[in-house]
């Protein structure tokens, strides 16, 4: 089995893959088991990692000894030693981190390479594989990403926004009189009261903000309309404010850690 880690800025989340030998090529390279998270703030201690993960095998009656291999993508290099640590200890394995000088499938052309952000080498690479191109990845985390992949496997590049509860939180902590809202879609645009109008405004904004982005970049890569390129949204937002926009063709959760197993598997 491989163990697929994904250290974001607000969430650690965890993946495991069955080595399944079975199947198609595809359906052997999504073979995920099992998927779990860590709050990534404040930075969890490798004592707390080690737990939560000995924890989850336990849960899913797997022994460490069933775990072969493990890869992660990290955005805070504050954490990615210590999950190495915590990983090598519990399993007894060596962790692959995701770079741009390993394969994945794809032409990177970003401009350095090495600041491409890992996990959007990650779920590029697996956007790219499991439904070709061209593919917009949108990832709705900490940070709103964008990143653009040709018919011909080119990573183009994208855009980096302010996340949903980014932009809220941003917003709360720099005025005086404005609550912090719970995210949730309110019903209407026009909002009747504070809390409802703050409501509309990062709903409904961040939507059309996913929207206008998208429909900008498929005019830019020679399309009018999104019609023949696929968008893709993951990320802890996208199952809310996907529903809202009209250029999302499916949200895939579990995105990012698939792109851990096929580049694993690229690189074995």
């Amino acid at each position: 089995m491989l163990l697929a880690i994904d250290i974001g800025n607000t969430v650690l989340h965890f993946g495991l893959f069955n080595d399944e030998t079975r199947g198609t090529r595809k359906q052997r390279t999504t073979a995920l088991v099992s998927t779990w998270s860590l709050p990534a703030r404040p930075y969890p201690r490798l004592t707390q990692i080690r737990r939560q993960l000995d924890l989850s095998l336990k849960q899913n009656q797997i022994t460490p000894l069933q775990i072969n291999g493990a890869i992660l993508c990290s955005v805070v290099p504050m954490l990615t030693e210590g999950v190495q640590a915590a990983v090598k200890r519990s399993l007894g394995c060596e962790v692959m981190q995701v770079t741009h000088r390993l394969k994945t499938g794809l032409t990177i052309r970003y401009n350095p390479p090495n600041q491409l952000g890992a996990d959007r080498i990650a779920h590029a690479a697996a956007a790219y594989f499991l439904y070709g191109g061209p593919v917009i990845v949108v990832d709705m985390g900490t940070a709103t990403t964008f990143c653009v992949v040709s018919k011909g496997g080119l990573f183009l590049g994208g855009a980096i926004a302010p996340g949903l509860m980014t932009s809220v939180e941003a917003l709360w902590a720099k005025t005086a009189q404005l609550p912090l809202p719970p995210i949730k879609r309110p019903a209407h645009a026009i909002g009747s009261d504070t809390l409802s109008a703050l409501q509309s405004g990062a709903f409904f904004g961040h939507a059309s903000l996913v929207d206008g982005i998208v429909l900008r970049m498929c005019q830019e890569i020679g399309k009018r309309t999104k019609k023949g390129i696929k968008v893709i949204a993951c990320g802890g937002a996208a199952e809310q404010i996907a529903s809202e926009c009209k250029t999302i063709y499916k949200v895939h959760p579990t995105l990012t850690l698939e792109g851990l197993m096929i580049i694993y598997r690229m690189n074995k």
